[in-house]
């Protein structure tokens, strides 16, 4: 059974979850003659020794898209979704299902996060072409929200891909405050005087001209008339 897995997979002719089903079936075949169970580094470790390359992580994935993504949507599996297609499902689940215990601790009467799961992939068991991953979110965030309680927007933050991709890369962002007392206050303005700039003090030094009219003879003089310096 093993020569025919190697032997597809050298021709790319397997799915992923094809190839995932292999590896499961190898793992029963090599438990047969291990009297304690394999641990996924061991497995890994034989399928690499017998010509099969694959990594510890990659098995775990298989596994977990075996047990709960095949009972669900075999269709789009069979029908060929991507190992990156899984993954993100994967992902989704994960995150998911942290949300889910952290805030279903307090609650009685709810179903378990794998039935809230199931009921959501279920509604999208078709060719592989017509799945939509955003459609899936919305569904399983729209499924939560009800079950818990909680505004759907708040649970967007932890089933959005962008953010779950974020998490992936750099972990999940913990904000972190300094303790009470070392907190800057605010402190009220002090009433210090304002400088005088240089345009100010040259306004307050110039003082007003006063310029006599002259009148033709024989009439009275004009009052004086005042001007200002170029800078008033």
């Amino acid at each position: 059974m093993l020569g025919h897995l190697i032997e597809n997979e050298m021709r790319g002719s397997l799915t992923f979850i094809e190839r995932a089903l292999g590896v499961c079936r190898a793992r029963e075949l090599y438990q047969q003659s291990s009297p304690a169970p394999l641990s996924q580094t061991r497995l890994a470790q034989l399928l690499r020794d017998d010509g099969f390359p694959v990594t510890q992580s990659g098995i775990s994935k298989m596994e977990s898209a075996v047990e709960w993504l095949l009972p669900h949507i075999p269709d789009v599996l069979y029908g060929g979704l991507s190992r990156l297609g899984v993954e993100k499902i994967l992902l989704l689940r994960s995150n998911a299902e942290q949300f889910w215990h952290q805030h279903a601790a307090d609650k009685t009467g709810l179903p378990f996060f794998g039935d809230i799961f199931a009921l959501a992939l279920m509604s999208f068991n078709g060719p592989p072409a017509g799945f939509s991953h955003e459609h899936l979110r919305d569904e399983l965030t729209g499924l939560m929200s009800q079950a818990l309680n909680i505004d759907y927007n708040t649970i967007a933050l932890v089933t959005d891909s962008r953010n779950q991709k974020r998490q992936q890369l750099f972990g999940a962002a913990v904000p972190t405050l300094p303790d009470v007392t070392q907190q800057r206050t605010c402190q009220p303005p002090s009433e210090e005087k304002k400088p005088v700039s240089p345009t100010t003090s040259l306004r307050r030094a110039t003082a007003p001209i006063t310029m006599p009219l002259m009148s033709p003879p024989g009439q009275k003089s004009a009052p004086p008339t005042r001007f200002r310096g170029l800078c008033g």
